[in-house]
C-alpha cells in the first residue's frame, strides 16, 4: 500500500514512532490509529486531503496513571520490605517470654481421724494455673496459682539470676520471699520444654501434694532491691516478709501468733516432683 501527498512513500520506509496519535477524518466520522510513520520533523507535515493529524490525549493519560501506579507499587513494596524486616528484628531481639496456661493434677494422702491406724484417704484435684516464662536474659519463671482447697491465690515469681523466690498475694497486697530452691525447681529452658511436652491434659502427670510450715521474719523489709528488679518490682507497694523455716532453730526460739498464722499459699506446679505448699505458722 501506498500513501500519496505530492510524492510516493512506501509503506515500507514508517520507522518513526507516534504514539498515541490518531488521524481523525474531517467528518469525523472514524478514528483511524497511525503508529508508524516517516514524514519527519513533525505532524503537521503529513499533509493527506480528507484528514487531519491530533493527538489523543486520553491515551496520554492512561499511559502517565500506568507509570505513576508502578512507581507507587514498587515505592510501597521496598518500604513494606523494609518494616517487615525492622519488626522481625526487633521480634528476635526483645526475648519476649512464653505464656501458657497449664494444667496442674494432684493428690494428696490425709487421715479423716487421729491414730496411726487409721487409713489414709487420696484425694484428687487440679487447676489451671498461668505461666509466663523468660529464658533469655533475665531468666525467671512467673506463675498463677489460683484458688484450690486451703491455698489462697497468688502469683509466685521464681528469680533465677538473683536465686530468690517470691509469692505475691496481690489479694492481701502482702509479698513473702524465700530462698529459690533450683534443686527442686526446673530452669526457665527446662520448665518451658516440660510444659511443650505435656500439653495434652492427659498426659499431664499427678503432683503429690507436700507441705511445710514456714514462720513469718517481722518486720518487712525495706530495701528489696537486694531480691532482684523482677520480685522488686512486683512488690514495690506491698509489705515483704522473709519466711523461714520453721524446723531452723532460729524460728523454733521466738515463734508468737500474727494474723498471717493459718494462711497456705502453693508455689505452682513449677517441675517440682511435689506440688509444694506453704503454711504460715505464726511471725518472728
Amino acid at each position: 500500500m501506498t500513501i500519496f501527498n505530492g510524492k510516493v512513500v512506501d509503506e515500507k520506509k514508517f520507522s518513526k514512532k507516534l504514539d498515541n496519535t490518531l488521524i481523525v477524518t474531517t467528518s469525523d466520522d472514524a478514528l483511524v490509529p497511525l503508529t508508524e510513520w516517516e514524514f519527519g520533523e513533525s505532524e503537521e507535515s503529513l499533509q493527506l486531503p480528507g484528514f487531519k493529524v491530533v493527538r489523543d490525549n486520553k491515551s496520554d493519560c492512561k499511559r502517565r496513571f500506568k507509570i505513576i501506579c508502578s512507581v507507587l507499587v514498587i515505592v510501597t513494596t521496598f518500604v513494606s520490605a523494609a518494616c517487615l524486616g525492622y519488626f522481625m528484628h526487633r521480634g528476635l531481639n526483645s526475648h519476649k517470654p512464653f505464656v501458657d496456661t497449664v494444667h496442674v493434677r494432684f493428690h494428696e494422702y490425709i487421715r479423716r481421724s487421729e491414730g496411726h491406724d487409721t487409713p489414709e484417704s487420696r484425694i484428687d484435684g487440679g487447676f489451671f494455673e498461668q505461666v509466663e516464662i523468660q529464658w533469655k536474659g533475665k531468666q525467671y519463671e512467673k506463675i498463677g496459682v489460683p484458688f484450690f482447697i486451703d491455698v489462697k491465690r497468688a502469683t509466685v515469681v521464681h528469680d533465677f539470676v538473683h536465686i530468690w523466690t517470691a509469692i505475691v498475694d496481690h489479694d492481701n497486697s502482702q509479698c513473702f520471699v524465700i530462698p529459690l530452691n533450683q534443686s527442686i525447681t526446673f530452669p526457665p529452658e527446662v520448665f518451658m520444654e516440660y510444659l511443650l511436652k505435656h500439653r495434652d491434659e492427659y498426659k499431664v502427670p499427678s503432683f503429690k501434694v507436700e507441705r511445710q510450715v514456714h514462720r513469718v521474719v517481722t518486720p518487712p523489709l525495706e530495701n528489696l532491691l537486694e531480691l532482684g528488679d523482677i520480685i522488686a518490682t512486683d512488690c514495690h507497694f506491698y509489705n515483704t516478709y522473709k519466711l523461714v523455716r520453721a524446723d531452723e532453730p532460729f524460728a523454733m526460739s521466738k515463734r508468737f501468733a500474727c494474723r498471717f498464722s493459718g494462711d497456705t499459699y502453693s508455689l505452682g506446679g513449677a517441675g517440682y516432683p511435689a506440688l509444694l505448699l506453704i503454711a504460715l505458722d505464726g511471725c518472728l
